[in-house]
């Protein structure tokens, strides 16, 4: 419906002469929106002219305003009508992308829960096989020793001896027949494991891919104002876990230093698994910028992994940034999330676990690949999470 009317609205403002307009009442659905550009009225502008009333030899001059509209203000508005069209017909684009990978992703996932339980049911089925030799085995072992002792009671029991001689060769016989069964069973066992493998390389790459375009198309819809029509399929094949302290309600304090690092060595801070940071979600009080940071270490030592800058913008209590998939921190388990607030600090805390700061406000920027030892400690919780891809 908001599409519509901002094309709606486009179209009313060049149709109409500069008089007729009433540019707020045609935008009045699309005034929150954060638009690449804004179509202005354009107001006529009027100059004097002398124009004479004639009568047979008379000439009598006059004064008359004549008004036309600006002509530069029509072709600004028409170049912002098209570069609004083309953003929308980029955001459709993607969504058919979006649409698309979902469902290849959708069924990858399936083909691989399918290769998974085939790879279970082939280990059971080698579990099965090994008891079976094994109890064959021990059978095997046990008439062997019974032909050993009729041997050697030969003279005396030489029927005895074939009789063992014939079960002992059953029991071989059997031996071979389970240890072939075994066999076969372990050569299916790695052959489900490996196909089941390969479907969860390509759900991995599909999901990938999928969570690339969906990311690319929340970053479109959110410039044009539309951020509502996002999707969030990433969290059903297994990514988009969170890590963090973010929450929905509760604003916390905000801190009085500027242009300071900190790190944040608690259990609720701490990446549980490796993999890269897509997306950073908080709670953002302020409008100023902040730098959301990675680091690995102890106590009061840490090394910077990885940075993603996040500039001014505006505020909300669940503002999320998708990070481009070119600047996405790749994380091992044990890591700590940190950041480093600009001015004034823009995310809020409660008091909670351990928390490591810099020296004070103003200290120098960690740079990326170096270690720095964080004088300052206290017990805060921070609201922000980072959201893995």
């Amino acid at each position: 419906m908001k599409f519509f009317l901002i094309a709606l609205s486009l179209t009313a403002v060049l149709a109409q002469d500069a008089e007729d307009m009433s540019i707020d009442s045609l935008l009045e659905e699309s005034a929150d929106a954060e638009l690449p550009c804004t179509i202005k009225p354009c107001f006529p502008v009027c100059k004097a002219q002398t124009l004479y009333i004639s009568y047979g030899s008379f000439k009598i001059p006059y004064q008359k305003n004549v008004c036309a509209p600006l002509a530069s203000c029509l072709n600004a508005n028409k170049a912002c009508q098209a570069l609004l069209i083309k953003t929308i017909q980029q955001a459709q684009a993607q969504e058919k992308i979006v649409k698309a990978s979902y469902s290849a992703a959708k069924m990858a996932h399936a083909n691989h829960a399918k290769k998974a339980a085939a790879a279970k049911a082939a280990t059971e089925e080698a579990a099965k096989a090994a008891k079976a030799m094994d109890a064959a085995k021990s059978w095997s072992a046990a008439k062997t020793a019974q032909y050993g002792a009729a041997v050697r009671e030969y003279n005396q029991a030489k029927a005895t001896m074939d009789a063992k001689k014939k079960t002992m060769d059953a029991a071989v016989k059997q031996y071979q027949k389970t240890k072939t069964d075994h066999l076969d069973a372990v050569a299916a066992m790695h052959r489900a494991n490996s196909a089941a493998a390969k479907a969860l390389a390509d759900f991995k790459a599909k999901a990938k891919a999928h969570c690339d375009s969906e990311a690319l198309h929340a970053q479109l819809v959110h410039s044009l104002g539309h951020a509502q029509l996002a999707t969030k399929n990433c969290q059903k094949f297994g990514v988009g876990a969170e890590v963090g302290g973010w929450r929905k309600s509760g604003t916390g304090g905000f801190d009085g230093w500027t242009n300071f690092n900190m790190v944040f060595p608690q259990d609720k801070f701490k990446f549980k698994s490796g993999g890269q940071v897509c997306a950073w979600k908080m709670h953002k009080g302020r409008s100023s910028g902040v730098k959301m940071q990675v680091y690995r270490g102890s106590i009061s030592t840490f090394k910077l992994i990885g940075s993603n800058t996040i500039t001014s913008t505006s505020t909300g209590t669940a503002y999320v940034y998708h990070v481009p998939a070119n600047q996405r921190i790749t994380v091992n388990a044990g890591d700590y999330i940190g950041l480093r607030f600009m001015s004034p600090a823009t995310i809020p805390f409660t008091g909670g676990g351990a928390t490591r700061w810099g020296s004070g406000p103003g200290h120098p920027e960690v740079k990326v690949g170096h270690s720095y030892r964080f004088p300052g400690s206290g017990g805060r919780q921070y609201a922000v999470t980072a959201i893995m891809c």
